[in-house]
């Protein structure tokens, strides 16, 4: 897989992921790229961050449902980097909250109850049928 340009943002618990737009490099399929680069962590934290990461990166390759992100490429790692690749999104809710980007689209407060309706349902399977609570979303 190729980045696409620079980081679209932060993710994940204590947002240790960045965030890149790539494709596959034989097909040009357009993807999302989750990449810590290891060094960048704090000494101190380092290794508590990295297992954080992984077990994230592992409950999302175990869960299929149609709200949560699709794995394409499971983790990797190696000495500097841990990386995994999922079907291509455009950013984080977190991104389109703090860049007003929902204004752009929302019109009106039924737009916004229709637009937030999968999300909710997505974080209601998480936690009632999974028995797993979503640890990034706060207000």
């Amino acid at each position: 897989y190729a980045l696409d340009g620079d980081s679209q943002g932060l993710a994940g618990l204590n947002k240790s992921w960045k965030l890149y737009r790539g494709h596959k490099a034989q097909t040009h399929t357009l993807a999302s790229i989750f990449l810590i680069e290891k060094k960048q962590l704090k000494k101190a934290e380092r290794e508590d961050t990295i297992k954080i990461a992984k077990k994230e990166a592992s409950s999302l390759l175990r869960v299929r449902h149609p709200g949560v992100l699709a794995v394409v490429e499971p983790l990797t790692e190696d000495e500097n980097i841990l990386a995994f690749v999922t079907e291509r999104v455009e950013g984080t809710m977190a991104q389109l909250i703090k860049n007003n980007k929902m204004a752009e689209y929302l019109n009106s407060e039924l737009e916004l109850k229709l637009y937030l309706y999968p999300f909710l349902e997505t974080i209601s399977f998480i936690h009632d049928t999974l028995k797993q609570a979503h640890l990034a979303i706060s207000p």
